[in-house]
């Protein structure tokens, strides 16, 4: 009998040996697929970082459209006050300039006048002056009756 075992031992060694071979070489691929598990997750979580930084730009890139377009709205209405104030300041400036011209004319009418009256007054000192010469003529004494 132990023969028997001997040789069902020495049957046995080869599936045996068999058996080890193949749990060392699945204890390899455990390990290699522990392996490459453990890499995809980090490259999970580099990608979920990654994801998550992108989302915040978004987020920020939102807010700033968001900012831009108050501005834009908070500067069209100023520029509407603006023009309404041009506007305003634009009708003001037609009624003085038409007060204006109206003054002009009448500074022009009164230049006129005064140069007429200083016409006037140069004749008259003329007149004056001829009428003081006849009354020296007549007052001379050579033309004195005795």
């Amino acid at each position: 009998m132990a023969t028997d075992g001997f040789c069902a031992a020495a049957e046995l060694e080869p599936v045996l040996f068999e058996i080890d071979f193949l749990r060392a070489e699945l204890g390899e691929q455990i390990h290699r697929v522990e392996a490459d598990g453990a890499q995809i997750q980090a490259e999970i979580d580099n990608l979920k970082q990654i994801r998550q930084q992108q989302q915040a730009q978004v987020e920020q890139q939102f807010q700033a459209i968001g900012e831009a377009e108050v501005s834009r709205d908070t500067q069209q209405q100023l520029l509407g006050e603006l023009q309404g104030q041009v506007t305003c300041y634009e009708s003001l400036l037609g009624a003085f300039e038409e007060k204006l011209g109206g003054l002009s004319q009448k500074l022009e009418a009164v230049s006129t006048l005064m140069q007429q009256m200083q016409e006037s007054e140069e004749q008259q000192q003329a007149a004056i002056a001829n009428t003081q010469q006849i009354l020296q003529s007549i007052s001379s004494p050579e033309l004195a009756l005795v």
